[in-house]
């Protein structure tokens, strides 16, 4: 004899205000529904306790038309300082004191040359290329540091650093 396959119960429109109900038998009914965060979308489960199936779905529409009537609110918008500063803040704490000083200087020279406020998302490969042009030429150097040519190497490491941050 097969498995008895669940009740459950969907309702709402895929990605916005989509939400689940289902049965998990001795444990009650549940309430599945994506919830947005600063990090993207998370799946938040409910317990409903021992409802009917009928009571289930009043409740998983209920939730459903809430979501739809809700105010929608555009997303802050992260600037590159900003994603520097939370890299920083997350990122950098497992990393040794001597590559933790080496993202500071390269923080400091990304915001000299991309600018604190700009969005990431405005970034385009001519950025990149006049970055590598400047550091190569001496143009842009951390502050402190003599001006001189550098090699590929370090700009593979400073870009590799730009890739994490944008990750």
């Amino acid at each position: 004899m097969g498995k008895k396959t669940s009740w459950s119960y969907q309702t709402g429109e895929w990605g916005r205000t989509r939400v689940r109900a289902y049965d998990r038998g001795a444990r009650g009914m549940y309430l599945e529904y994506g919830e947005r965060s600063a990090t993207g979308r998370k799946r938040v489960r409910a317990a409903l306790g021992r409802l009917s199936q009928e009571q289930a779905k009043a409740a998983a529409d209920a939730l459903a038309s809430k979501f739809r009537h809700a105010p929608t609110s555009t997303p802050e918008r992260l600037t590159l300082g900003q994603l520097f500063d939370i890299y920083e803040a997350r990122r950098n704490v497992r990393k040794t004191a001597r590559t933790r000083a080496h993202d500071r200087r390269c923080f400091e020279m990304f915001r000299r040359a991309f600018g604190e406020e700009r969005s990431p998302e405005t970034l385009s490969v001519l950025d990149w290329d006049q970055f590598i042009t400047d550091r190569r030429s001496g143009a842009l150097a951390p502050i402190g540091a003599r001006k001189r040519r550098v090699r590929n190497r370090i700009i593979e490491s400073d870009l590799a650093l730009l890739v994490a941050v944008l990750s």
